[in-house]
């Protein structure tokens, strides 16, 4: 299973393949916030992506897209659309 760590709790988490970060991060007690059901609109489960980035699915048009409009930073992806394949490392904005 894949591990997903949390920076800066240190919090880990094994998920199943094609979990979303944000559902780990619920699963992991790091954040509370939930999917607003507009894939991906609002952006408050963003995620910089420390380590581990080739093993997240690739963001897809639409992702990056809102990315841009959003002004994320080069790194951050969106929790609800960044589904697991491998271990990563990642720091949740506030």
């Amino acid at each position: 299973m894949p591990r997903v760590s949390f920076e800066p709790s240190g919090a880990q988490i094994d998920v199943p393949e094609e979990t979303s970060l944000l559902e780990a991060a619920t699963a992991a007690g790091e954040t509370d916030v939930l999917c607003c059901g507009i894939t991906p609109a609002c952006g408050k489960c963003r995620a910089l992506i420390l380590e581990g980035d080739e093993n997240l699915s690739p963001p897809d048009e639409l992702e990056t897209s809102k990315r841009t409009r959003l002004h994320f930073l080069p790194g951050q992806r969106f929790g609800c659309m960044a589904h697991v394949h491998g271990d990563v490392r990642v720091e949740l904005s506030e």
